[in-house]
């Protein structure tokens, strides 16, 4: 249910995901080994008290990372997996994906579906963050750039800005259409250079490139893999930007065999990814 590769070493990655339906969550350190994948060792393992493990991100050092299921947000030592803080205060609803600077080893940005985004600084108790901003719409995705500078917030109904890391101001909003869907959330990530983010929507077939300086669209391209026109619709899950290729992303769609609006537990919910070279 999450991953996340190591910083300093491109071959170990973290993997987290639910144990059991009452709520243990376990983070193995993982490592791939020419064409197998071994764990490591279990680094982390706890009742989170709730039903689902939504990302573990590592901070730029990999001594930390942080995991965050429901409302829930754990400070970890890497190499000893002993919870080093614990908060259930950063928001009032769902956090999904809070993200350490890819700088600076003790800054974390959050945002939320209570409509928020908040700084927090691990070598404080981060009882407060150093700010927190209303954005207006409920939020699903929040990362900062490459540089640090600023940071995207994502979110409902195609609605995503950029904000400047050192405040939280607003600097620019996406000139995204709204879809008059509150259902319909929009995932944005930076490109590798920073000069564009590439956003899915949950509810759509398009993939855009959007400027960073202006927020316009660049490019729009639609998803079509070739499936049937009674298939279910080539709807997109989340894309991220190649690596080392600003120009190039790998997308998920969920699969055409699947019929429309049915219900799936993970294991069932199949879907398939391509590669799409964007300029």
């Amino acid at each position: 249910l999450a991953l996340n590769w190591l910083r300093r070493d491109a071959r170990r990655f973290l993997a987290g995901s639910c144990v059991d339906s009452v709520g243990s969550a376990r983070v193995a350190l993982m490592e791939a080994d020419d064409d197998t994948l071994q764990a490591r060792g279990v680094v982390s393992q706890a009742d989170w008290g709730v039903r689902w493990l939504n990302s573990v991100c590592t901070n730029m050092s990999d001594d930390l990372f942080i995991a965050a299921g429901g409302m829930t947000v754990k400070l970890v030592d890497l190499g000893s997996g002993r919870v080093l803080q614990e908060m259930h205060h950063w928001h009032q609803a769902l956090i999904n994906c809070p993200k350490f600077a890819n700088h600076h080893p003790s800054l974390i940005i959050s945002a939320s579906l209570d409509g928020s985004a908040c700084l927090w600084d691990v070598r404080t108790d981060m009882q407060q963050p150093a700010y927190r901003r209303t954005l207006g719409f409920p939020a699903c995705m929040v990362g900062f750039s490459p540089s640090d500078d600023e940071f995207l917030v994502s979110g409902n109904d195609n609605r995503a800005a950029l904000y400047s890391a050192c405040d939280g101001r607003i600097r620019v909003e996406l000139d995204l259409v709204s879809s008059r869907n509150d259902e319909n959330f929009v995932k944005g990530y930076y490109s590798t250079d920073g000069r564009y983010v590439v956003c899915t929507s949950r509810q759509e077939d398009k993939l855009r490139l959007m400027c960073t300086r202006t927020g316009s669209v660049v490019q729009e391209l639609v998803v079509d893999d070739g499936r049937p026109p009674h298939a279910a619709p080539c709807y997109l899950r989340t894309c991220r930007p190649d690596p080392f290729d600003p120009y190039s992303f790998a997308v998920l769609v969920d699969d055409w065999k699947s019929p429309e609006r049915a219900v799936y537990t993970v294991a069932q919910d199949p879907a398939l990814a391509y590669i799409i070279p964007a300029i």
